[in-house]
């Protein structure tokens, strides 16, 4: 439960701009239309393990093997450096190390 008198000195606290947050120019700011866009979501494959005749792989620190589910997707395919995740016809890859290029590996 909360302090009354806490709750009562947030709640008048004026609201401060965020020192990070660029200033906006007043004069010829004109709104920019926002269009919904939809993006998939931001998995990161961290390690792909192949022994004991079983592929696996972690994903955002969590464990899964061939047909698990990785949110609504569902884990289709375990490679030396990449996974295949597959929802409702919707396929979606996760690489090691994406941001280099294959160049970069042995």
């Amino acid at each position: 439960m909360v302090n009354p008198l806490l709750w009562l000195m947030l709640s008048t606290t004026p609201v401060f701009q965020d020192p990070t947050r660029p200033l906006a120019e007043a004069s010829d700011a004109s709104p920019t239309p926002v269009t919904a866009a939809v993006t998939q979501p931001a998995y990161s494959l961290q390690a792909v393990l192949h022994g004991g005749g079983t592929a696996s792989a972690i994903i955002d620190g969590r464990y899964y093997r061939l047909g698990d589910k990785v949110g609504n997707y569902r884990l289709v395919n375990i490679g030396r450096r990449q996974v295949k995740l597959d929802a409702q016809g919707e396929s979606l890859e996760l690489r090691l190390f994406s941001s280099l290029t294959e160049q970069d590996m042995p």
